[in-house]
């Protein structure tokens, strides 16, 4: 969950990096990028899911509650900006404020998944990497 959560988090910030002249990125390109995206919140999502049921519940189930929350977040935002992205006339204003959303959405989604991984006594692969965070 969490190595499809940091990729969808790596697809976000290249886009939030160009939020100011998305226009200059091609729009193909940014659809591959928003598809991206989508296609590992959507894997992230199904590993939660495939989780027991006891492991959701207790001590976890705020956690896991506002992970739900980022993804959903997250992918209403990409079906915003691939619907605005079949406009002729693309408001690129839009398509910004559809990534913050989905950059804001998956920041905390980051935080819930470590608290998650706290309650469910696993070891996020980052603190290996990132020692003291």
């Amino acid at each position: 969950m969490h190595s499809h959560h940091l990729a969808s988090m790596h697809h976000v910030n290249v886009l939030d990096a160009y939020s100011e002249q998305l226009e200059t990125i091609p729009k193909e390109v940014l659809q591959e990028q928003v598809q991206a995206i989508q296609k590992e919140t959507v894997a992230s999502r199904k590993w939660l899911a495939s989780l027991p049921r006891e492991r959701l519940a207790g001590q976890a189930e705020e956690s896991v509650k506002g992970i739900q929350q980022s993804h959903a977040q997250t992918i209403k935002a990409a079906k915003a900006i691939t619907a605005e992205l079949q406009n002729p006339n693309v408001n690129y204003t839009s398509v910004s404020n559809q990534v913050n959303q989905m950059s804001r959405s998956l920041r905390s989604g980051e935080s819930h998944i470590h608290d998650a991984y706290n309650h469910w006594k696993l070891n996020p692969i980052h603190r290996r990497l990132h020692p003291g965070t």
